[in-house]
């Protein structure tokens, strides 16, 4: 397990990407915006307030959203976002996070669209030399 930022820095971050897009763990897109101690996501008419941030952060790392259910309201947004790299820095995500959303450089992003260049152009080859109709 690793140390975990405090709530006042990852409060800062949060401010910072502010209508930023963020995916829940579903992989349903949501932005939000930040008054004072209190974030409102995108999705929803209710607001998630900075302590059930901070109570989130003691219980990390999580799997899941559902690990704070109880605890918190907006679970689904908490866990997202402070599960995303650009939170709570590297090695702090949970270990299911996508390896699309853990690259580390805009280098291993463009590695990953070759590759997957690399495949679709490998599979239309396949494909087209198989005999199907064009």
């Amino acid at each position: 397990m690793s140390t975990q930022p405090s709530i006042d820095l990852v409060w800062s971050r949060i401010i910072g990407l502010a209508g930023a897009e963020f995916r829940t763990k579903t992989g349903m897109p949501f932005t939000y915006t930040v008054s004072g101690n209190v974030l409102y996501p995108s999705r929803t008419d209710y607001s998630l307030s900075k302590g059930d941030f901070a109570k989130a952060l003691q219980l990390w790392p999580l799997r899941g959203p559902g690990q704070i259910r109880q605890l918190v309201r907006g679970p689904s947004y908490i866990w997202s976002i402070l599960n995303d790299p650009r939170i709570t820095g590297r090695g702090f995500a949970a270990t299911t996070t996508p390896k699309a959303q853990t690259a580390k450089t805009d280098e291993d992003l463009a590695s990953t669209a070759r590759h997957c260049e690399r495949t679709w152009l490998t599979l239309w080859s396949s494909y087209s030399n198989c005999g199907a109709p064009a």
